[in-house]
């Protein structure tokens, strides 16, 4: 009995919006008389019995919901057969509406009352679907089309009927603004409840966690609310009987125990009192000063100029290093006029000191390989290489040849491979002959590593 009625279900799911596009689209004022008896008939066999899938409600409901929203943006208001279709579909809308919230809204979902959890602020009653499509919510996107928004709902105090909705994504109430009774401010608050919780209540949609786990979280979330900040001490201070070369750091601390002005005119106790602390460790300090200012002032100081900046700051290395650079931070003027071009000239310094090493300078013409280096003689006698050295150079020339025949290239004849031979050994000149070191170095030197070596 029941696939059977869930079967007359999904028909309907499947026939509603193609009619509805037909009414709406209408240009020649047909007759859909027989068209509307038929969907009635197929809807009250099904949904008056009441017996079919509890989801398939979800889905009819909001398929009803996306054909009324239709009618209200396309429809012409003054054809017979569009109001007669209105009166067709605000008949399934009633019929379903009244199913949708006796058998799914409160059984699938967690509703938290303002009286839970006072701390949240809550100007009236919210719900949260504990079950996969009760969140969902269908509107019509700007070029009509119908589209679904996960959501959790309220009761709005003059309009009990139907909750209205607020997006768990990017919070914002999906109906329009003249349809909710709260203010700006009670809209807001539902949705920096969202905002907060939005990770508790997506586990709550997935059923991850259940009604009670879920009041429990909300109650965890909630973060003591802080008193507001009145004023705000700005000090520095040094170890006593030391000279301090650096620019001071300066601190603050946010009070609430007085009004701005009552602390203006109390300083003289408050530094007093700052200076007993700085005394009260096994180390004394100096309050070097003190300063009373706005909640919303001096917060960040610049340790050149001691003007007040927004954000992080810049770096000061390198006229202060390591540690000291992070903790004297300066501002976006001084930052360009002394620490960048102290920056400049480090790297001038740098680039003196390195000395660039010579490239020989090789060229490719006419399909030959020519070698440019340096033949400087060096000083001392040149002493002539052993026999597994001219070998390995035999092998470096024959290496060169292939990997030149591989680019088409070849060089212009012995001269050219000696040079080259002389350029490997200048570049890699721990592989050079020295004789009295050659039966350290030369036999551990396997075919595969002068290979690679050559290609290198």
């Amino acid at each position: 009995m029941t696939n059977n009625i869930d079967k007359k279900a999904k028909s309907f799911l499947e026939k509603l919006p193609v009619l509805t596009d037909k009414v709406l689209t209408n240009k020649n004022e047909s007759d859909f008389s027989s068209d509307f008896i038929t969907l009635k008939k197929l809807f009250d066999s099904f949904a008056v019995v009441d017996e079919f899938s509890d989801f398939l409600i979800i889905d009819c409901y909001n398929e009803i919901k996306i054909s009324l929203m239709k009618w209200e943006r396309f429809a012409d208001k003054a054809s017979p057969v569009a109001l007669e279709f209105k009166k067709l579909i605000e008949h399934f809308y009633e019929v379903m509406k009244d199913l949708y919230f006796y058998e799914i809204f409160g059984f699938f979902s967690t509703t938290v009352h303002p009286e839970d959890i006072p701390e949240l602020n809550l100007p009236c009653k919210v719900f949260c679907g504990c079950a996969e499509g009760w969140e969902k919510e269908p509107y019509l996107t700007e070029d009509g089309k119908a589209a679904y928004e996960k959501v959790i709902r309220f009761q709005d105090p003059e309009n009990k009927e139907v909750p209205l909705c607020v997006t768990i994504e990017n919070p914002h109430l999906l109906e329009p603004r003249e349809k909710c009774s709260l203010t700006d401010e009670q809209i807001e608050i539902i949705k920096n409840f969202v905002r907060v919780n939005k990770g508790i209540i997506v586990l709550h949609n997935l059923t991850l966690i259940d009604s009670p786990s879920f009041h429990a979280a909300l109650k965890i979330k909630i973060a003591p609310a802080k008193p507001p900040v009145k004023y705000r001490i700005v000090y520095s201070y040094k170890e006593s009987g030391k000279d301090d070369l650096l620019p001071q750091k300066k601190f603050y601390i946010d009070m609430d125990d007085m009004s701005y002005d009552e602390a203006i005119k109390c300083f003289e106790q408050i530094k007093m009192e700052m200076q007993d602390s700085f005394n009260a460790g096994p180390v004394d300090y100096d309050l070097t000063s003190l300063e009373i200012l706005h909640p919303d002032e001096g917060k960040n100081f610049c340790c050149f100029c001691d003007s007040v900046f927004d954000g992080d700051g810049n770096s000061t290395f390198p006229i202060y290093y390591k540690v000291d650079c992070e903790k004297h931070r300066c501002c976006d003027e001084c930052n360009e006029e002394k620490v960048i071009p102290e920056r400049l000239k480090l790297k001038q310094l740098h680039l003196k000191e390195d000395k660039e090493k010579e490239i020989p300078d090789i060229t490719v013409k006419d399909d030959s390989l020519s070698v440019d280096i340096d033949d400087t003689p060096v000083e001392g006698e040149e002493k002539e290489p052993c026999e597994e050295c001219k070998e390995f150079d035999e092998k470096l020339k024959s290496f060169l040849d292939t990997f030149l025949a591989t680019q088409d290239l070849e060089t212009e004849g012995e001269e050219e491979k000696d040079e080259f031979v002389k350029l490997f050994h200048k570049t890699f000149p721990k592989l050079d002959c020295h004789c009295d070191e050659h039966d350290d170095i030369g036999d551990e030197v396997e075919d595969k590593e002068t290979k690679d070596l050559a290609a290198e």
